[in-house]
């Protein structure tokens, strides 16, 4: 069996797999530094992505990053390998104006005549307060560059949300990357770096070292089979190894268990306008109104202290906290209402049962928590939240990290178990969620009961093997969440999500004779994502 699993992974070796790094870069304040006026050498302040051994710009026509910073971002696109500063470059400045505009300026030389330089927009691009940048939050941007057509866009997702477009008429070859800060701002940058993994391994020159890394997982295998699994991981980065004798090799940095990997998506869903509803007021069964997180497969709630989420929403994100599992509006309940009072405030409430008393119910911060403008919600992008609830102690703080900007904190005298969670928007609005789901493999797959069934899903690999090897090879992949498996031919197709996201309505599966669908279970079998499904 070993060696066959080996064999197989050697012709593997063919599929393209992806590399998904980021550089971390800190740009301290430059100073007061002006490309057209006074600064003759501006790029002589700036960080090279050459420093951090990004030395295939030349190769490149675009780049994603994110930014933290108040305002004055710098992003230079120059036509020098060494960034001379009397060679053509672009400047682009993200957040200038007191972070309300995007400035985009073309210079040719360091001679500062008037001649020597070409501002874009001298009225600069307004790129609108969802593109401007934070003091405390990453926000994400893209650039690219292609023949001298500078476009520049919000997001992750390169084309998409485009805000600013313009086409130099004698355009320039781009081989270096710069980046600043500058007039009072300090950054905190990531440089996301995608490419297709070649399939070379290098040891560096080196011998009698071992990388100081995170350890997937350690095994007994030959360097060979160690650099084939490794080779179609994305997570995994390169391997340790030691020799012991001529076949075997103490092998770090690869996955090969099957509890070894594990979940990292989220789940996307709508909430639509529920109406006029108060918990405090009106509505005694307001809870009858929420989209249960139970129809998710988030079944083991009782097991959680804490959620990640986004909410696309222009106010009243309404987040419950029941200790009902069946979400009984009689039971207690916490409720958590982002963007209350026209997105303004945080509101919390503890309601004890359904009597609309006004002692069954005590409001944390009467009149709502004042939020920040960075914790306010926005018609028409994600803000990402978290909310810790261990022992009654009501912690809510922006961004993906848990723990990290908490803005709201309260501890309830008399805690209430969490039991279900329930998601939902009124008054005239309605949201789109992301609900993170961490969690490691619990080494099951499940065939949800149904044969004859194939999921229509993205196919990460096609190849023929037997069942067991199909399910181990998903089983290394973090974004394998399953496969579907065709008994007469040994068809095998590893599959995940598209863009991580688990569809709302579930897994959809096409009635194929032969073949079965397995989905990847998590928490042991309490969540086997893939069975929220449906029949077509």
């Amino acid at each position: 069996m070993r060696l066959k699993l080996f064999c197989l992974l050697l012709l593997l070796l063919t599929i393209d797999i992806g590399t998904t790094l980021e550089i971390h870069i800190n740009t301290p304040d430059g100073g007061e530094l002006d490309a057209v006026i006074t600064t003759r050498n501006i790029l002589d302040y700036s960080i090279q992505l050459k420093s951090y051994r990004n030395n295939h710009v030349g190769d490149n026509r675009s780049v994603k990053l994110a930014v933290k910073a108040c305002h004055d971002a710098v992003v230079f696109l120059s036509e020098s390998d060494y960034m001379r500063s009397s060679q053509p470059f672009y400047e682009i400045v993200l957040g200038s104006y007191t972070n309300t505009k995007t400035y985009l300026l073309k210079r040719n030389d360091d001679s500062l005549g008037l001649s020597s330089f070409f501002t874009v927009n001298p009225d600069h691009q307004n790129i609108g307060t969802q593109n401007s940048l934070s003091c405390s939050d990453y926000k994400d941007f893209w650039i690219s560059w292609l023949d001298g057509h500078i476009k520049i866009g919000s997001g992750s997702t390169l084309f998409d949300n485009v805000f600013a477009d313009w086409r130099d008429p004698v355009p320039i070859e781009v081989k270096s990357i710069g980046l600043l800060t500058f007039w009072g701002a300090t950054g905190e940058w990531r440089i996301h770096v995608e490419d297709l993994f070649t399939g070379l391994f290098s040891g560096c020159s080196e011998d009698n070292n071992k990388a100081d890394m995170i350890v997937l997982q350690s095994m007994e295998a030959s360097r060979f089979a160690c650099g084939s699994i490794c080779s179609f991981m994305d997570n995994c980065f390169g391997f340790n190894f030691k020799a012991t004798n001529k076949r075997y090799y103490i092998i770090s940095s690869i996955s090969c268990t099957l509890k070894s990997a594990g979940a990292n998506f989220h789940i996307r869903f709508s909430t639509p306008d529920a109406g006029y509803l108060d918990a405090k007021l009106t509505t005694r069964n307001i809870l009858d109104y929420v989209v249960n997180l139970q129809n998710y497969g988030i079944t083991y709630v009782d097991e959680m202290s804490s959620l990640k989420l986004e909410i696309k929403s222009c106010k009243d994100g309404v987040v419950f906290l029941s200790s009902s599992e069946l979400m009984d509006s009689a039971e207690p309940f916490y409720e958590i209402v982002f963007g209350a009072y026209t997105n303004t405030r945080t509101y919390i409430l503890k309601r004890n049962n359904d009597s609309l008393l006004p002692s069954s119910m005590t409001e944390v911060f009467p009149g709502g928590q004042p939020t920040h403008e960075n914790n306010t919600l926005n018609c028409s992008e994600f803000r990402s939240f978290w909310i810790t609830w261990s022992g009654g102690h009501i912690r809510i703080g922006r961004g993906p990290t848990v723990g990290e900007n908490m803005f709201v904190e309260w501890e309830d005298p008399s805690p209430t178990s969490v039991r279900s969670i329930g998601m939902c928007t009124w008054w005239g609005n309605t949201g789109q969620w992301k609900i993170y789901v961490e969690d490691l493999y619990s080494g099951y797959y499940n065939g949800c009961g149904k044969n004859n069934t194939r999921a229509d899903l993205n196919i990460l690999q096609s190849l023929i093997s037997r069942k067991i090897i199909c399910s181990a090879l998903c089983s290394f992949m973090d974004d394998c969440i399953g496969f579907n498996y065709q008994y007469v031919t040994e068809r095998c197709e590893l599959l995940s999500l598209e863009s991580a996201v688990l569809p709302v309505d579930g897994v959809s599966l096409s009635t194929k004779s032969f073949w079965k669908f397995y989905t990847k279970c998590f928490r042991n079998k309490a969540m086997c994502v893939g069975c929220f499904e449906k029949l077509k």
